[in-house]
């Protein structure tokens, strides 16, 4: 009998207290308009929407190891396509309309290349 006391007060506490630490660690990564991305409680260049793209990247490119880079180059064409496939239908289905935008991307997937 005292071990199952024991158990279930150990996972009441836990259920007390976890959810707060988990809380407690999303919410500082959200700023007054910036995102602390790698969680190291300062805004970085890149996370910071008001500086150039190219000095963004810059900065971002020279945090990144050489597997991070690898792993961005290697990404499957074919899951791209499919991301991309998928963005422009539904930029087009928010465009046109949904049937419109069906009409449109089956016509243009008929067109041969120039």
């Amino acid at each position: 009998m005292r071990p199952a006391i024991v158990l279930a007060a150990g996972f009441i506490f836990g259920l007390w207290f976890c959810p707060a630490a988990f809380a407690a660690d999303t919410a500082t990564i959200y700023h007054d308009g910036w995102i602390d991305l790698n969680k190291n409680r300062k805004q970085d260049i890149y996370e910071d929407s008001s500086r150039p793209v190219t000095r963004r990247v810059s900065d971002l490119l020279k945090r990144m190891t050489l597997a991070e880079k690898i792993g961005q180059l290697a990404m499957p064409r074919a899951k791209m396509e499919a991301i991309l496939k998928r963005w422009m239908e539904s930029q087009v289905n928010n465009y046109f309309g949904f049937d419109a935008g069906v009409e449109l991307l089956s016509n243009l997937a008929k067109l041969k290349p120039l």
